[in-house]
């Protein structure tokens, strides 16, 4: 059996994505710092120094920053992969895109599927997924739509459907499950005070009745949230 090519190797001339960096051991950031120092690699069991060109794309889901002050990710190697940062904001910040993500989803599931199948959410089901605060980001998003894929007896996924996926993931108390995903309390009220006027068929009266305030409330936060 002949040698396998490395990481670095395969990806010559084009670009190498290195996901949660956040978690590579200590050992390991210091072979990824020389290598992006010098674009010099050694293939493993030979003596042979080989010159690449990569650009490296990483991504992580903690800070390194903070990760650099506790010592536990090396600082010169932060300042070597933080040329340009993205921040992409959590899933429960960019609601709007739980649709689209579900129809790549739905998309990737068919083409590796031996039977395809036309499975849909209903606009019912795709509000509830919008109201969950989603701690496991787009990871977990994708899970939830690939076990109700599986498990779904109809072929369009309905409310319902989505909420019993999610009762499982939830803590036993509601307000502990809210604290290990942080939101500001004013974005808690918003979403809470969007779903119960969903819930009440977009009636604010009736809304405002379950919330225990008056329907000028509603319509003021309302018109504050689009200014």
């Amino acid at each position: 059996m002949g040698r396998r090519p490395g990481r670095f190797e395969l990806a010559e001339g084009g670009t190498l994505f290195l996901d949660e960096i956040g978690d590579m051991p200590t050992a390991l950031q210091s072979r990824l710092l020389r290598v992006l120092e010098s674009g010099e690699i050694r293939a493993l069991g030979t003596d042979t120094v080989q010159q690449v060109s990569v650009r490296c794309v990483v991504a992580t889901h903690r800070d390194l920053k903070a990760l650099v002050s506790a010592g536990q990710f090396r600082e010169d190697l932060y300042f070597r992969l933080a040329v340009v940062p993205i921040h992409v904001p959590p899933l429960r910040a960019r609601q709007r895109d739980i649709p689209v993500l579900v129809d790549h989803f739905l998309t990737k599931l068919s083409a590796r599927a031996a039977n395809p199948t036309a499975t849909r959410f209903s606009a019912a089901a795709l509000r509830v997924l919008e109201d969950y605060p989603w701690p496991g980001n787009v990871r977990e998003l994708e899970n939830i739509v690939e076990r109700l894929v599986v498990t779904f007896p109809g072929k369009e996924v309905d409310a319902d459907g989505v909420r019993d996926a999610l009762a499982g993931l939830s803590a036993t108390d509601t307000f502990d499950w809210l604290a290990a995903t942080p939101m500001t309390l004013d974005e808690v009220q918003r979403r809470y005070i969007n779903a119960v006027v969903r819930r009440s068929g977009g009636s604010k009266n009736r809304a405002a009745a379950i919330l225990g305030v008056d329907v000028s409330t509603l319509y003021r936060r309302e018109k504050n949230s689009r200014s």
